[in-house]
């Protein structure tokens, strides 16, 4: 009688161990191979990799796919501008280098002339004809002034000015990027710091200033009046912490779409119907920063963006890559 319960004793204590094991270590079926990439998690899903940095990943619509193509131009670039010249060739300015560089197609570019255009500008084909660029100059405060110059044809530029608001204080930022709606109304998207902070998972003890993305409007390109809201809200879990250099087209079906840069996947993605309220679709599945967008002639929807090596948070080359402006296309819409 004495063994009986002894073995009904083991069989009760050996049921809770395994209890326990499978709290502290679930059984996880085979889903296919995962694989890391310094610490952060890529997901296979339609043909593409979803890296996060932690909290949710975002749902991609499934006529948003992207399929990178590879090196643009090589070197240390930052906020890089594409737009497409008279002659149907492209031009791309790059901060960093301090350099313009030409292409005949969008894909394959030779570096030329010293660029006179400011850092982080956004550089459109006008209405009428010739171009404009704007762009920010910073202040050494988190402000910055925003700038401009015309051009009758991409490559002469004449004498800069600076754009005027009623507010200004809530008309400062940086990494400006326009777009022109079918009623000539000009919509500028910019990034703002601060002044709240944040302090990221893997970097305990440091805090960061909060980045969003703000808008203002215009009906010349030159006197803006500021948004009421904000676009992006980077303090929102959605972007831990991080939503700058928005850039903005128009798509065929008349949406207006956002790439931008996210704390939580590199380049994210929303859309909107008027270009004021928008919904964040997740990742583009591209690890890269400063996204730009192109529409091509023929439809073509094409993404420029900086790439290079990545390091771990004590300086270590994790993902060993060229540094410079890479591209992604996708089908048009």
């Amino acid at each position: 009688m004495k063994s009986k319960y002894i073995i009904i004793g083991v069989v009760i204590l050996v049921v809770v161990i395994g209890i326990v094991i499978l709290v502290i270590n679930p059984f996880k079926p085979d889903v296919g191979e995962e694989s890391q990439i310094g610490g952060e998690e890529a997901e296979e899903k339609q043909g593409v990799k979803f890296f996060h940095y932690g909290g949710e990943i975002g749902e991609l619509e499934a006529d948003v796919i992207w399929t990178a193509e590879g090196l643009s131009v090589s070197g240390e670039i930052v906020d890089h501008e594409v737009f497409q010249l008279p002659d149907g060739s492209y031009a791309m300015h790059t901060c960093g280098l301090g350099k313009v560089a030409y292409s005949p197609d969008g894909l394959t570019w030779a570096i030329s002339e010293d660029d006179v255009i400011g850092e982080g500008s956004s550089i459109l084909k006008l209405p009428d004809g010739g171009y404009r660029a704007w762009w920010s100059v910073g202040k050494g405060d988190e402000t910055f002034d925003m700038l401009t110059a015309f051009s009758s044809d991409g490559y002469n530029w004449e004498k800069t000015t600076m754009l005027t608001s009623s507010n200004m204080e809530k008309f400062y930022g940086a990494l400006p990027a326009v777009v022109i709606s079918a009623d000539g109304t000009h919509r500028m998207y910019y990034t703002r710091t601060g002044p709240d902070t944040f302090i990221k998972s893997d970097m305990p003890g440091v805090e960061l200033f909060i980045k969003r993305i703000y808008s203002a409007h215009s009906s010349d390109g030159l006197v803006w009046e500021p948004d009421l809201g904000i676009r992006i809200d980077g303090g929102e879990e959605a972007d831990g912490g991080h939503a700058s250099s928005g850039d903005v087209y128009i798509r065929g079906d008349g949406k207006y779409e956002m790439v931008y840069c996210s704390g939580h996947y590199g380049a994210g993605i929303a859309v909107s119907d008027d270009g004021l309220d928008w919904t964040r679709l997740g990742s583009t599945g591209i690890m890269g920063g400063d996204p730009v967008v192109n529409v091509f002639p023929d439809g073509t929807i094409r993404m420029y963006y900086g790439g290079g090596p990545k390091k771990d948070e004590k300086g270590n080359i994790i993902l060993d890559t060229v540094a410079g402006v890479y591209s992604a296309v996708r089908e048009a819409i």
